[in-house]
């Protein structure tokens, strides 16, 4: 039998499974950045725009990534109960 994780007072999971959310984040905020910017490459590439398109790419990649980040991150962590009447 394995041993149960210790949970912390809140009685979220612990480390793992944050470690697992976070890291999911952080590697999908980059391949957002690095397709961008291929696809801003490419299009250079084709359209004989270097370096204009690749510029562009990295800087929609970057803002749609950290767009994302923002928006996952506080759904990550439960809000505390503000409805809780006051002693």
């Amino acid at each position: 039998m394995l041993p149960s994780v210790p949970r912390p007072p809140d009685g979220r999971p612990g480390g793992g499974a944050d470690f697992g959310r976070y890291a999911g984040l952080g590697l999908q905020y980059a391949l957002t950045v690095v397709l961008l910017t291929g696809l801003g490459w490419w299009l250079d590439a084709r359209w004989e725009t270097t370096p204009w398109l690749l510029v562009v790419g990295a800087v929609l990649g970057s803002v749609a990534g950290f767009v994302n980040l923002v928006r996952a991150v506080p759904r990550s962590r439960p809000r505390p109960n503000s409805t809780r009447p006051r002693e």
